[in-house]
């Protein structure tokens, strides 16, 4: 049997089609897929060449670039990412295209029904990769001028209102026909490059992903997930669940302003929401269900405290929209801070009333299971100390989105280095 894949679908019909029809569309993707990994190969290697060796590596210019700072840090190892991911992934596309084409053997021998629907999607697929060779023969052998049936530069004389309607229209077609969102937005985006430019329009693909490569902001991110991993397997996780538990647990609803508590605590550790619910959902849930609370204010407590890792520094969100959007990140840091925190009172007091109003949809701790006030402090003594740790570990994090950050003298907001130059 076929493996399940893991990609990111709009799910309207793709999950209602039938088995043959769904390993066809997953052909269709293939050639969405080698569209943009083999421009990005191509594209990619040029990119790295011209910053290594004319006489080497076949380049045209930028011979030994390095950066513009004192350091003269050389280019050419990062931008040998680009065409060495490119390669990466190539080589997984050709073992996924085997796969694709087994399943789609596969369903067609067991298949009971018209065929019709996955032969027109086969077509389709074969057309698609014919026209792919085909324009790769094109770029290949001209540099000015196009083969006799190209379709290069064919929508340059379009308008905008008409281009608009064209590639929104594919792009919802194909979105809605189930194939993955990567592979798909990235085809799409290089064939009309293709289309509305010409094939050196194509070398705007590493231009455009280099500057968010060397963002030293971003490195702040895989930082949060190791220290979300380190959280997890050190369980201090639970033991912060514990600790508020036994501090909150008499209030009405307790366990639930326990995990609001919590979830407000752990997306200032990681910044991740999918950690946040993910791991308050495996310890508090089962927590609550077991005290009989309604299953409603359960989730709702869960799900409402792990979006606060949106706002509450630190956020990764804040630090893609900072670099995206040109902002300041630690701005963007001040200034969600308060509103994360206001939010997470509000729904720790949403949850105490529901709990007040109706004491069955939320009951309190058993009074047998309460800890008296110097229980309560050693628990609070030794959360203390893991959190020294914590503190420690995140040092490294904020690095980066500190770096280049000054204090202006006379004025009462930080300032980025680039905004005094100015």
């Amino acid at each position: 049997m076929p493996c399940a894949r893991g990609d990111v679908r709009v799910d309207i019909l793709y999950s209602r089609a039938r088995p043959l029809n769904k390993a066809a569309l997953d052909l269709v993707t293939s050639v969405f897929f080698f569209i943009f990994t083999i421009a990005l190969l191509v594209t990619g290697w040029k990119f790295f060449s011209q910053s290594v060796s004319d006489a080497f590596f076949f380049g045209s210019s930028y011979s030994n670039e390095t950066s513009f700072t004192e350091w003269a840090i050389q280019f050419y190892p990062v931008k040998f990412m680009f065409f060495f991911g490119a390669l990466l992934l190539l080589l997984q596309g050709f073992g996924q295209l085997v796969r694709d084409a087994q399943s789609y053997r596969y369903f067609w021998r067991w298949h009971e029904g018209s065929r019709t629907f996955a032969r027109v999607l086969l077509i389709v697929a074969a057309l698609l990769a014919a026209w792919v060779v085909f324009e790769m023969v094109n770029i290949a052998v001209t540099e000015y001028e196009s083969l006799a049936g190209s379709l290069e530069n064919s929508l340059s004389s379009v308008g905008i209102g008409g281009l608009t309607l064209v590639m929104f229209g594919s792009l919802m077609v194909v979105l809605v026909a189930g194939l993955p969102l990567a592979f798909v937005t990235g085809g799409l985006g290089v064939a009309f490059l293709y289309l509305i430019g010409d094939q050196n329009m194509l070398n705007l693909m590493p231009s455009r992903i280099f500057p968010m490569m060397t963002n030293y902001q971003l490195s702040a991110i895989p930082l949060f997930i190791f220290m979300a991993s380190v959280l997890e397997k050190a369980g201090i996780i639970e033991e912060l669940f514990d600790v508020v538990y036994k501090w909150m647990g008499g209030l009405k609803a307790g366990l639930a302003i326990a995990t609001i508590i919590a979830s407000t605590l752990l997306a200032a550790m990681v910044g991740v929401i999918g950690a946040a619910v993910v791991t308050m959902g495996l310890i508090a849930l089962p927590a609550m269900l077991k005290r009989n609370y309604d299953p409603e204010i359960a989730i709702g407590s869960i799900m409402a405290g792990g979006t606060l890792g949106i706002l509450i520094p630190p956020s990764i969100l804040a630090i893609i929209y900072g670099v995206i959007a040109q902002q300041s990140v630690g701005e963007l840091y001040l200034g969600s801070l308060i509103p994360g925190l206001l939010l997470a009172f509000m729904y720790g007091f949403y949850c105490w009333m529901r709990g007040t109003l109706n004491i069955k949809m939320a009951p309190p701790m058993p009074v047998e299971d309460r800890v008296d006030m110097k229980e309560k402090l050693r628990l609070l003594r030794n959360m203390f100390l893991d959190w020294v740790g914590i503190l420690l570990l995140a040092v490294p994090i904020f690095v980066p989105l500190i770096k280049g950050r000054r204090w202006s003298p006379g004025c009462p907001t930080w300032r980025t280095v680039d905004a005094m130059r100015r």
